[in-house]
């Protein structure tokens, strides 16, 4: 398959939702599939460049995901669906598209649907006042209509669904994790497995909002439960 990855978001940095694309746009590739990316992500953009994978860089201004974002949207968007709608045209033959970020949902799916490309939102943000408050959501709902909406996990299906998305629309397809980055070093406590006890794993991005801390609250007073956390970020240590 010839597959596009889109993302134009309000700000990038090196977390979850760009680790997760990569394995992926790099687990397809492995696999066979002709993967690209289109964007204005830096992160993305890079990365795609160390992978030797088709890029391209396209500015086409921040999405509608503020107060005021929202409101000039309506007067910025024409001029941003026809660069989305030219830089398309110069993608041949693709068989599916995987847009991130909110623009090029409201812009680019419309056309994308028009050309027979399979079309899948992927939802890696947490839902806020952003989406829900959104004056652009009735149109978002509307085209959700014609693509595959990708969440993470069954909470966030469910907050799709509580939102108007359609159940045979959204699919929750947890993130993975790729075993080989990891190495396991030899556990002092590899003896006292299989004694009843209850083992945890927490594999995150250590950083406020993620809820690694109430985890490690909610298991502080069960002298069953090993906890091991996995993550990197400012909350580290």
């Amino acid at each position: 398959m010839r597959i596009l990855f889109t993302r134009f978001p309000l700000e990038s940095a090196r977390g979850g939702a760009e680790v997760q694309t990569l394995s992926l746009m790099k687990g397809l590739n492995e696999r066979g599939h002709a993967v690209a990316f289109l964007g204005s992500c830096p992160v993305l953009l890079e990365e795609t460049a160390k992978l030797h994978l088709p890029h391209a860089k396209l500015k086409i201004g921040p999405p509608p995901v503020t107060k005021w974002g929202a409101m000039n949207f309506f007067w910025r968007k024409h001029k941003m669906q026809q660069r989305l709608e030219a830089a398309l045209s110069g993608f041949s033959d693709l068989d599916a598209i995987f847009m991130l970020s909110m623009s090029e949902k409201l812009l680019l799916t419309e056309a994308a649907v028009a050309k027979g490309i399979k079309v899948f939102w992927i939802e890696h943000d947490r839902v806020g006042r952003w989406l829900t408050k959104n004056p652009w959501l009735p149109r978002l709902r509307e085209l959700s209509n014609t693509v595959t909406t990708i969440c993470v996990s069954e909470l966030s299906r469910k907050i799709y669904l509580d939102l108007g998305w359609k159940p045979e629309k959204v699919i929750a397809i947890p993130n993975g994790i790729d075993l080989k980055r990891f190495s396991s070093p030899p556990s002092p406590r590899t003896a006292e497995r299989g004694a009843g006890g209850v083992r945890l794993g927490c594999v995150a991005r250590l950083s406020p909002g993620k809820g690694v801390d109430v985890l490690i609250q909610a298991v502080s007073g069960l002298p069953e439960v090993d906890l091991t956390i996995i993550g990197k970020g400012p909350d580290e240590g």
